[in-house]
């Protein structure tokens, strides 16, 4: 290979590192978002829920008022209503956890391409340094059948 070519690759693999230490960034800082974006959204279904047990409590209660009526019937409804809200929440955090889980999967699969990246550019300058000094017999091993 000739001192042009060489610092050619050179360059290229450099540059080929950079870039992927740059995508492997900007997809933590995309991932990261992400998941500040879903944590936000759950803590709105968080609160909506609670509201949303707190109109059916008062419901229940002001409907029992009206019509005189208390005792267990009452007690039930309202523990009813809160048992539905605490599964309701469970719902909510198991859905943040598994969201949490699939950004990080996906933070581990742009760091495994980058990683990629950077070996590939370094397998091509090893094969450029390689290649052009092997017997041919042995440059038929390293043929991708481009030319």
């Amino acid at each position: 290979m000739s001192g042009v070519a060489t610092a050619v690759a050179i360059v290229g693999a450099v540059g080929s590192y950079n870039a992927a230490k740059d995508q492997a960034k900007a997809q933590k800082q995309a991932t990261a978002t992400q998941q500040r974006i879903a944590d936000v959204n759950t803590a709105r279904e968080r609160v909506s829920a609670a509201r949303q047990m707190r109109i059916q409590r008062a419901q229940v209660l002001a409907s029992a008022g009206n019509e005189g009526v208390g005792g267990s019937g009452v007690s039930g409804a309202v523990s009813s209503i809160g048992s539905q809200f605490g599964g309701n929440i469970a719902n909510i955090n198991t859905m943040q956890t598994l969201g949490a889980q699939a950004s990080a999967a996906n933070q581990r699969a742009a760091d495994a391409g980058a990683r990629a990246a950077t070996w590939q550019a370094i397998g091509g300058l090893a094969k450029g340094f390689i290649q052009p000094s092997m017997p041919s017999g042995w440059n038929n091993i390293f043929n991708t059948g481009n030319k």
